[in-house]
């Protein structure tokens, strides 16, 4: 039996042991532990991480009407014969550096590239400038000719039939004519009437005061007011005769309001002095420019902060910090491009975008024709080209509003959506130059929008079926699977909406077994044909439309690889 001793020994000697395996076992888990978090770390990274990615957005002054005013033309705003009076060039210069492109070596910048243009003295051109700010006008004053005659009547030569004289006058007065008197001093005579001064003093000597003066009339005339004889006093038609005469003269009263249409003015005609001469370029380009402000001298602005430099403000764009956005990149599977495809008989739009897109995989690509104007035709009296006599060309500009539809209901992309845009002609082929478009997530969802300018020809004669087809059928669908390929081509009178879905379901196929194990001289067993049937469908939100108008069906058969395989078939 072993002692205590024994056993206390044994026992700190296993319990020494024990922390040892125990240190060597949290030195495992710890690397452990590390080594698998390295690992989950790095494979994180793989499936998820952050990348630079150029989102520019650069805003570059677009020109309006209020940004010219025709008139006075001086220095470098002046641009076919209008003055630039907003301040701004409507382009930026850029030149595209290795932050312009993609990994793959694709062009991702969205802003033209401008080389700076520095003027020489090929860029300029002295020329007559009209300074003196009028306009130039002939001389109007208004004459009879200007007014509205309201007589009624002719103007003729005035002829005097007869005239009253002295002889056909008689004297009708019963007054005399006489000239009148009126009393002067020389008609009156005073004298010395009675004594009326009362002064009795002693020593007072009367004088002529102290008598009475008489004024008496010595003339012997009384006055009288006269009487000349006036026209009242005579008959003036003791002739017998009425003064008459014939013809008419316009007088003031004959004349109503202007009617020229004109104001009287003293007129002005351009003379030397109208105009100076002064250097503007002719080069057609601008130089870079930033507006200064705020500086005492050679500021922009004056006082009132208007622009008084007279040249366009024109900077130079270098993609910066700001210029870029961080994204996180996801698995191979979240980066990968989806890609959907719209095709009517005008246009093709192909869509791509990433899963982050958040655009469900039933969503529907659709294109709608906005509005169609057609503008004057392009072509020349002596460009007749390959074109008939009574043909031009002319240029339609087309605008298709982009959607993804699901249920009928518009999705708005999450992230970025690249568009491509092909205009068709009658045969399905491209033409005219393809239109992109990027949406970005967070724009409005009417900006997915395209205009398209197309040529057609124009004929003053319209014959032929060919031009009868393209007026009716102006829609076209495309359904495809790993076996046939089908188009629908349908007018508007066939009232088929835009979102329809266009499918053919297979639903029979017999096999000719007439001959089928009949081997042919050499052994080898005939190719047997099948016979396969379609049933084609137009449906929206899953239940089948019917057309109202014609619908022109076209069928070709595909091959394993995609090929087609024997002579397409027509319906209609």
């Amino acid at each position: 039996m072993e002692t205590l001793k024994k056993q206390a020994a044994k026992l700190l000697g296993e319990q020494k042991k024990y922390r040892r395996w125990l240190a060597v076992f949290l030195c495992l888990a710890i690397a452990v532990t590390a080594g698998t978090t390295a690992a989950l770390k790095m494979n994180g990274q793989a499936l998820s991480h952050e990348k630079k990615v150029l989102a520019c957005g650069m805003e570059v002054h677009v020109h309006t009407a209020e940004c010219y005013e025709s008139g006075i033309i001086t220095g470098e705003s002046a641009i076919n014969g209008e003055q630039l009076i907003c301040g701004y060039a409507d382009y930026v210069v850029h030149t595209h550096d290795a932050s312009c492109y993609d990994e793959g070596g694709d062009l991702v910048c969205q802003l033209p590239e401008v080389k700076p243009h520095v003027h020489t003295e090929s860029c300029f051109e002295k020329q007559m400038i009209l300074i003196c700010g009028e306009e130039e006008a002939e001389l109007h004053q208004h004459t009879d000719a200007c007014r509205e005659l309201i007589c009624g009547q002719e103007e003729a030569e005035t002829v005097q039939v007869h005239r009253h004289t002295e002889e056909c006058k008689a004297l009708i007065c019963e007054t005399e004519e006489t000239e009148g008197h009126q009393h002067t001093d020389a008609c009156r005579a005073v004298t010395q009437g009675d004594l009326i001064c009362e002064n009795t003093e002693e020593g007072h000597e009367h004088t002529a005061e102290c008598y009475e003066q008489v004024e008496t009339i010595v003339c012997g005339q009384e006055e009288t007011e006269g009487h000349v004889h006036t026209d009242e006093c005579y008959n003036m038609q003791a002739c017998g005769l009425e003064e008459n005469a014939e013809g008419h003269t316009h007088t003031e009263e004959c004349y109503g309001s202007y009617i020229c249409g004109q104001e009287e003015t003293e007129g002005h005609t351009h003379t030397d002095a109208c105009y100076q001469v002064k250097e503007v370029t002719i080069c057609g380009q601008l130089e870079l420019h930033t507006h200064i402000t705020g500086a005492e001298e050679g500021s922009c602005y004056d006082a009132q902060g208007n622009l008084i430099c007279g040249i366009p403000e024109l900077k130079e764009h270098v993609h910066g910090e700001e210029c870029f956005e961080i994204i996180e990149v996801k698995d191979e599977e979240e980066t990968q491009l989806v890609q959907k495809v719209y095709e009517d008989a005008e246009i093709r739009v192909t869509a791509e975008y990433r899963k982050d897109a958040g655009i469900p995989e039933e969503a529907e690509l659709v294109a709608e024709r906005m509005e169609a104007d057609a503008q004057e035709p392009a072509g020349t009296e002596g460009d007749t080209g390959t074109q008939e006599a009574d043909e031009d060309i002319a240029a339609e500009e087309v605008t298709y509003r982009l959607k993804f539809l699901v249920d009928g209901t518009e999705i708005e992309p999450e992230s970025t959506v690249s568009f491509v845009v092909h205009g068709l002609d009658g045969e399905g082929n491209d033409t005219g130059e393809l239109v992109t478009l990027v949406y970005k997530a967070g724009d409005k969802l009417d900006t997915m929008t395209v205009i398209l300018l197309r040529e057609c020809i124009a004929s003053s004669d319209i014959e032929g079926s060919e031009n009868e087809d393209a007026e009716a059928q102006p829609y076209r669908k495309v359904y495809e699977d790993a076996e046939i390929r089908v188009s629908a081509e349908y007018g508007e009178e066939a009232n088929i909406p835009e979102t329809v879905e266009f499918i053919a379901e297979r639903i029979d196929a017999e096999e000719q077994t007439a001959d089928e194990n009949i081997a042919g001289e050499d052994g080898i067993q005939e190719p047997v044909e099948e016979e396969v049937s379609y049933r084609l469908r137009f449906l929206v939100d899953g239940e089948e439309t019917e057309p109202e108008g014609t619908v022109k069906f076209t069928a070709q058969a595909l091959d394993e690889e995609g090929n087609e395989a024997g002579e397409p078939a027509e319906l209609i």
